[in-house]
């Protein structure tokens, strides 16, 4: 029920950190978590404040952090571990029974204030520890059922019953209710175990309890291109497929000559043999392929075109700039993979060619209607917010809920840093809805950008995330704040799938395991786009 454990998660992933040979900075050197300089220091203070009695300097130390800085993270006990600073300052004001007092009279005006202007999260946020801080976060849980976001509702619910008013008049009979309301929805054992425990302490009796039945089309778990993959029972017919197509052009205009402009640029790709890139998605009947270029849907018995479209519209003559700027770098070869990830009706790809710390062509996210590939939204991550400016779209999308979530890289520049962001955008609509720093680490302006590509795991409400650089992460995917990340040296651990420096390999991709046991592998198995085509050239 809980999320995962970091140290079983950072145990899980630590042959995955860092895992290719992290040729963009210098083996050894720490990246840089997005920790609070400010939570830092003045935390510290807050326990000189207290041993001086000096309550009202210490609560209002408390509440500027809380203001400013509770979605970012600071290091807790355990070194290159860090947790959100938002649960450190919780757990200094319970630790101190006085300074609590003092802070919920103190801050007890301004988050009622809040509250009447209609600034529900923010109150949730900053002040959840005051009297108002509780009715906001079960009013939060009460919105996220509501939207279907009931994992999002049960980690709100997981905190409250640390609140000093958890016991007070029918605030724990009201949490457990909330509890049981999402264990309808959520009929796990460790949801329903955790829902019991509330009524029990609430002495709640008399709550349905009754698994609720989700429609058909929801029953359905979103997969992408990593996912595992239904199993064809075909009798052995040789070396030869039984049927076979090529990923790219047929059935869209090309007045630009795209296609043609995209096949030279493969050929190109194709001289060192590692272009095999391209990961199929299958659900029910239908097979997904993305090629950077085109979205496409087969039959996945007989290969035959279901739909096709291109979302943007890349010039010929983007492509070719591109090449040339990728030749004069020495480019080695792509970067990560093209991939389709399918949650209800929505197919949502991440176009463009990843070299050399970029996409070329189109740089968006779309997503399609996976029945007839006509365009729902487009969105270009890079100029949503001035922070995501120069970034690329890295690994798989992933979703969980109605939020999807991407990885944006920000390539090496002039400050000769690497960062590193995960975006939420509304799954209607494709609008933002919350950005989230992990880090960042000094780079070699004239090295490779990335050796291999890398991807995240969306598990029950969570979105777990590691990268090369050395960074690991939890972050709650509904509104984007953190839950817990670390960092080791980049490159340090290399593993039995890593590639050689000079042979990145496109179709293995370093992700957590959601199991979280520190023996699983988090490197799934190579997928060769090749298996639906009779042309490997072509792949």
């Amino acid at each position: 029920m809980r999320p995962i454990d970091p140290r079983l998660a950072i145990g899980a992933v630590a042959a995955l950190v860092g895992g290719g040979d992290a040729l963009a900075q210098p083996r050894d050197v720490l990246p840089y978590p997005d920790d609070s300089v400010i939570a830092r220091d003045a935390l510290p203070r807050v326990g000189e404040f207290v041993a001086a009695q000096n309550f009202g300097e210490a609560v209002r130390v408390v509440q500027s952090i809380l203001d400013t800085e509770a979605d970012a993270v600071v290091e807790g006990t355990e070194k290159q571990l860090y947790i959100a600073v938002r649960s450190a300052v919780h757990s200094l004001l319970l630790a101190e029974p006085q300074l609590l007092e003092r802070y919920r009279v103190a801050s007890e005006p301004r988050a009622a204030a809040l509250l009447e202007a209609g600034e529900l999260r923010k109150v949730e946020r900053s002040y959840f520890l005051t009297s108002t801080g509780l009715t906001a976060a079960m009013a939060l849980a009460q919105l996220e059922i509501e939207g279907a976001r009931f994992e999002s509702a049960r980690l709100v619910l997981e905190d409250l019953p640390s609140h000093p008013d958890f016991g007070t008049g029918t605030n724990a009979r009201d949490v457990a209710a909330l509890a049981t309301l999402v264990s309808r929805y959520l009929p796990r054992p460790e949801v329903t175990d955790w829902a019991r425990d509330l009524r029990t302490k609430a002495a709640a009796d008399g709550l349905d309890e009754a698994p609720v039945a989700w429609p058909e089309s929801l029953k359905r778990a979103w997969r992408n291109s990593l996912a595992a993959q239904p199993v064809a029972d075909l009798v052995p017919t040789g070396s030869a497929p039984l049927q076979s197509v090529p990923i790219e052009s047929g059935g869209v205009e090309d007045p630009n000559d795209t296609f043609e402009a995209a096949r030279s640029f493969r050929e190109f790709a194709s001289k060192d043999g590692r272009t095999a890139w391209v990961l199929p998605t299958v659900r029910d009947d239908v097979l997904y392929v993305n090629d950077g270029i085109t979205v496409a849907a087969f039959d996945h018995a007989t290969l035959s075109p279901v739909w096709r479209v291109q979302p943007g519209n890349p010039s010929s003559t983007s492509y070719g700039r591109d090449l040339n700027t990728l030749s004069l770098n020495s480019w080695r070869g792509l970067e990560d993979v093209a991939t389709v990830t399918l949650h209800s009706d929505f197919a949502i790809v991440a176009m463009g060619t990843p070299a050399a710390g970029v996409r070329t062509g189109d740089r968006r996210v779309h997503a399609l209607d996976a029945a007839t590939g006509t365009v729902r939204w487009s969105a270009d991550v890079s100029a949503m917010d001035p922070r995501l400016a120069d970034t690329s779209i890295r690994g798989p999308v992933l979703v969980e809920g109605d939020t999807v979530v991407v990885t944006a890289r920000r390539p090496s520049g002039p400050n000769r840093t690497i960062g590193l962001y995960l975006v939420g955008l509304d799954l209607s609509s494709g609008g933002l809805r919350w950005i989230r720093h992990l880090g960042s680490i000094g780079s070699v302006t004239w090295s490779r950008q990335q050796s291999r590509p890398e991807a995240g795991v969306a598990s029950r409400g969570i979105i777990y995330r590691t990268d090369e650089m050395g960074l690991v992460a939890a972050v709650d995917a509904a509104s984007g704040r953190p839950r817990w990340s670390g960092s080791s040296p980049a490159g340090a651990v290399p593993t039995a799938h890593s590639p050689a420096p000079s042979s990145p390999r496109p179709t293995k991709s370093a992700r957590p395991s959601s199991t979280a046991t520190p023996s699983s592998s988090s490197t799934p198995p190579p997928r060769r786009s090749c298996a639906t085509t009779a042309t490997p050239a072509r792949c």
